[in-house]
């Protein structure tokens, strides 16, 4: 069985939201990201990070059947940033019961952070953006966006905005070439992300739909 990953990134706290006094959910501006998480910044400009190695934010890992470890069973993560530092994102398949905010709230990983991280599909709040200073900060994969306070404001009088836009509580992180083991030993599978598979699929049914063809396969120890 595959070990649960390192909680490596720094707090990522760019279009987050963390807790008031009395409790409540609120997004913060984020201070200086840390070295990992920086590359949540260049998702989109930066493909090729270096002569030997590609970044692979952007793409959905997902787990193999022989994934069993229970952090990551069955699961569906959106890579938002990936370097020679580590790499850092969100599980997108596991809803929570409830949520404090008006949008859906999702368990986004094992490693604990400041605040919630919001992705929406709304590419003309994202363009209005305060806190984002330019579009590699802003589209993690084509049609997903990462929010800020002032596109939570707005997406409150978006007419059913809860379909295109979730709140993450928690993150997934890897240290330096671990995730490149963890996929060379086949714990997972790799897929281009889309507004259109994290939006438009039910929760419930995204690692069913995009997990790789079912051939028999022993559990990864």
């Amino acid at each position: 069985m595959i070990e649960a990953p390192i909680c490596a990134c720094a707090n990522p706290q760019h279009g987050t939201t963390s807790r008031d006094g009395q409790g409540a959910a609120r997004l913060t501006r984020p201070s200086p990201p840390g070295p990992v998480y920086a590359a949540i910044t260049r998702t989109v400009a930066l493909r090729n990070v270096g002569p030997v190695m590609t970044s692979l934010a952007g793409f959905f890992l997902v787990a193999k059947p022989a994934l069993t470890d229970p952090n990551f069973r069955q699961t569906v993560v959106l890579l938002l940033g990936h370097e020679e530092g580590g790499a850092f994102g969100v599980v997108v398949n596991r809803p929570e019961p409830s949520s404090p905010l008006s949008v859906p709230l999702y368990q986004g990983g094992p490693c604990g952070g400041p605040g919630l991280i919001l992705l929406h599909g709304f590419a003309d709040l994202a363009d209005s953006s305060t806190d984002l200073e330019d579009e590699a900060q802003r589209e993690v994969a084509p049609g997903v966006f990462i929010g800020d306070a002032s596109c939570l404001k707005q997406l409150a009088q978006v007419d059913k905005a809860a379909r295109r836009v979730r709140a993450y509580r928690g993150y997934a992180g890897w240290g330096p070439d671990q995730l490149e083991r963890e996929i060379a030993v086949g714990a997972w599978a790799l897929v281009p992300a889309s507004a259109e598979l994290l939006f438009d699929i039910p929760s419930d049914e995204l690692w069913v739909r995009l997990v790789p063809n079912r051939i028999p396969e022993p559990s990864l120890n």
